[in-house]
């Protein structure tokens, strides 16, 4: 039969492993975030460069064609 304090001890365990897998898939979400977030700056800064240096002088087709392959 179980006592009080067994149940107790059952519960706090619970309660510790609960936390522990929280405290994990917060870890997970907070590594994703960071990826969303550094490809999107990344994204940014790329289409900043492209539309102050390509947009205005370089758009005929065959002068992107040669810039696409190169990328």
């Amino acid at each position: 039969m179980m006592t009080l304090e067994s149940i107790y001890y059952i519960g706090q365990t619970l309660a510790v492993l609960a936390i522990l897998v929280s405290l994990l898939f917060l870890t997970f979400q907070t590594m994703q975030n960071t990826r969303a977030v550094r490809a999107s700056s990344l994204q940014e800064v790329l289409d900043g460069c492209r539309d102050r240096n390509f947009l205005p002088g370089f758009t005929t087709p065959d002068v992107l064609n040669i810039f696409a392959r190169g990328l």
